[in-house]
């Protein structure tokens, strides 16, 4: 339980546990638990369960399931139109498993004085999440699976020693909805709320799995732009999507790095090299007005990095009929140039975002 059913005075965020960091729909939650149900002996961290929904056919409930990694499923409800689940385990691997049904948030738990599983039904709660505080062995007397939801703008929490009667309010969060709840990598029990996200939203990740863009920055809704990031690397193209918030209206991307503190959205690509001037003198001396060009590029690409020498592509296109787009190659290449000029420098362009190093350039001058 909570010391004191109340909120750290000073918060240490950090990253959830695995793993309650895989937050991918509000539809399936995943939990780390024992080697089956009712049977605790190799611990609660033994392998991960997951909770998830099945939809019926059309005029058929939908079914929550749950499953450990390597087990068959095991049916727990039917209902219509089941649209959030989450899972926790207590200490005997007893299942405690929470949905919201047709707009209504239900919870099934064991009840130890009836020794059975019951339903408790929370009509004012506006979403339920589970966790259970603490599955360090040495922990087992005094943890505790945790209820939490958000009502009427309040953070609350019920607890199992209780046998979930009795509310605890811990602080007023106000509009938005708690996504996720459970131990984080610094031993302290975490409450992920998004004050962006509305409880009647189907979709997961939230905003804080998207990076905003400023209005002014050039791009519009529909675009496509390529993202970086500083420990990912290139992420790939996202589209861009204009979403309103209760803050105002905001440009974002999805992206698939958690963590990151610092994203660059960008056009697809536009990189240019401009190597020393053509016209440099050789040990002959001054070029003047000599017609020169490359005569071999030497090139490190890596996945279709097309690149353009003097607007000319360096690597051959495809060969495929009525086609312009250029071969997909990794490796190390020498490529002939075409094309004599007289003008002062060449620039090597790289129209795609993947890795590509210009080794060496070698001239030839028209004598």
């Amino acid at each position: 339980m909570l010391p004191g059913a109340t909120l750290s005075s000073k918060p240490k965020p950090a990253p959830f546990l695995y793993p309650d960091a895989h937050v991918v729909s509000p539809l399936q939650d995943f939990e780390l638990g024992g080697v089956a149900l009712n049977d605790p002996s190799l611990g609660l961290e033994y392998t991960w369960w997951v909770a998830y929904v099945e939809f019926g056919d059309e005029g058929a409930d939908d079914k929550v399931f749950i499953r450990s990694a390597n087990g068959d499923p095991v049916l727990i409800h039917e209902g219509p139109n089941i649209t959030e689940v989450a899972l926790a385990f207590d200490s005997n691997m007893r299942e405690q498993v929470a949905w919201t049904e047709d707009g209504l948030c239900r919870f099934r738990w064991y009840d130890t004085q009836q020794n059975l599983q019951v339903i408790t039904d929370y009509p004012q709660a506006d979403n339920l999440r589970l966790g259970l505080d603490d599955k360090r062995e040495a922990q087992g007397a005094r943890r505790d699976v945790i209820l939490a939801y958000t009502r009427d703008g309040n953070l609350c929490i019920r607890a199992q020693r209780d046998r979930y009667n009795t509310e605890y309010v811990l602080r007023r969060v106000g509009p938005g909805r708690l996504l996720r709840v459970g131990m984080n990598e610094g031993l302290r029990f975490q409450f992920q709320f998004d004050p962006e996200v509305r409880n009647d939203d189907p979709d997961w990740p939230s905003h804080q799995d998207t990076w905003s863009i400023p209005l002014d920055a050039g791009f519009s809704p529909g675009e496509m732009v390529g993202l970086w990031a500083k420990n990912w690397g290139f992420l790939g193209f996202r589209q861009i999507e204009y979403r309103e918030y209760r803050t105002g209206p905001r440009l974002v991307v999805h992206v698939d790095a958690p963590g990151e503190d610092r994203i660059i959205a960008g056009y697809p690509y536009n990189a240019r090299y401009q190597p020393l001037p053509l016209s440099q003198p050789d040990e002959r001396g001054a070029i003047l007005g000599r017609k020169r060009r490359l005569v071999r590029a030497i090139l490190s690409v890596e996945d279709a990095a097309n690149l353009m020498v003097n607007e000319i592509p360096a690597l051959p296109e495809t060969g495929e009929d009525m086609s312009h787009e250029h071969t997909a190659r990794s490796g190390e290449f020498e490529v002939r140039m075409l094309g004599w000029t007289t003008g002062d420098e060449v620039v090597v362009e790289a129209v795609s975002p993947y890795s590509a190093i210009v080794r060496a350039l070698i001239r030839e001058y028209n004598q």
